[in-house]
C-alpha cells in the first residue's frame, strides 16, 4: 500500500508539473493514462503537448504528443536524442522540415542491439529510414547517400536519387555497396565506362559494365581487365 501511495503521488506531482491540473483540462487531471492520452489527441496547446512529450510518465501518452507537435527543433531533438525508439520513429515521420530530416537520416546510428541482423539487412533503421522517406530534395538526399552512418538508410536514399548528375556523384564517392546500387540506375555511358574502368572493387565495374552499350568500350575494358 506504501508502494502504491508512493507511486500515486509521483504521478500527482508529475501531472502538476506539467501543468495540467491548473487550467489544461480536466481529463488532463486524470491518473488513468487512457484518459490523458484522449485529451492529448484533442488539445491543441504546443506548450501542453511539449511539456507531455517530455515528462509524462507514461509513453503512450508521451507517443501521442508527439504525434501531434509542430515545433521542428523539439521534433528534430526527439527524433536524435530520445530513448524510446518509437517515439524517434513519430518524430521523423512529423518533421517536415528539408534540412532537419536530412541531419536525422544522415545521424540516426545503427541500432547497435540488433548489429549481426541489421548488418545481414534483417532490421530497418525506421526512424533513418522514416526520414529519408520524407525527404524530396534530391540534393539532400545524395547527402544522405554520401553521408549516412547506417548502410540502409545510404542505400533508401540512393533510391529516390533520379537526378543522373547527383547519381553519378554517388556512384563514384560513395562507399562501395551503395556505388554499386547507384551505378545499376546509371544511363551515361561515359560515366559507366569510366566506372568500369577505375573504380576499385570488382564488382562495382562488372555493374558498370552491364550497363555499357559501346561494343568497342566494352572491347577496351575486356583487353584491361579480363
Amino acid at each position: 500500500m506504501v508502494k502504491y501511495f508512493t507511486q500515486l503521488m509521483r504521478h500527482v506531482i508529475v501531472l502538476y508539473s506539467l501543468g495540467v491540473l491548473i487550467g489544461c483540462g480536466a481529463s488532463l487531471e486524470s491518473l488513468d493514462p487512457a484518459e490523458r492520452k484522449v485529451a492529448v489527441w484533442q488539445t491543441k496547446d504546443q506548450a501542453v503537448l511539449r511539456r507531455v512529450a517530455l515528462e509524462d510518465p507514461d509513453s503512450e501518452v508521451r507517443r501521442e504528443a508527439v504525434a501531434n507537435l509542430t515545433d521542428q527543433a523539439l521534433l528534430t531533438r526527439l527524433a536524435l536524442e530520445n530513448p524510446d525508439v518509437k517515439i524517434r520513429e513519430i518524430a521523423a515521420w512529423i518533421l517536415t522540415d528539408q534540412a532537419a530530416l536530412c541531419r536525422v537520416a544522415i545521424e540516426t546510428p545503427v541500432d547497435v542491439e540488433n548489429l549481426s541482423n541489421a548488418i545481414l539487412g534483417g532490421v530497418p533503421n525506421k526512424v533513418g529510414e522514416a526520414a529519408v522517406e520524407k525527404l524530396t530534395d534530391e540534393s539532400l538526399l545524395t547527402r544522405v547517400a554520401l553521408e549516412a552512418v547506417d548502410l540502409r538508410v545510404q542505400w533508401a536514399a540512393t533510391r529516390k536519387v533520379s537526378d543522373p548528375v547527383l547519381l553519378a556523384r554517388i556512384a563514384t564517392e560513395s562507399v562501395a555497396s551503395v556505388r554499386h546500387s547507384a551505378v545499376r540506375r546509371l544511363t551515361d555511358q561515359t560515366i559507366l565506362a569510366r566506372i568500369a574502368r577505375e573504380d576499385p572493387e570488382g564488382f562495382v565495374r562488372e555493374a558498370a559494365v552491364e550497363k555499357l552499350t559501346d561494343s568497342a568500350v566494352l572491347a577496351q575494358i575486356a583487353r584491361k581487365d579480363p
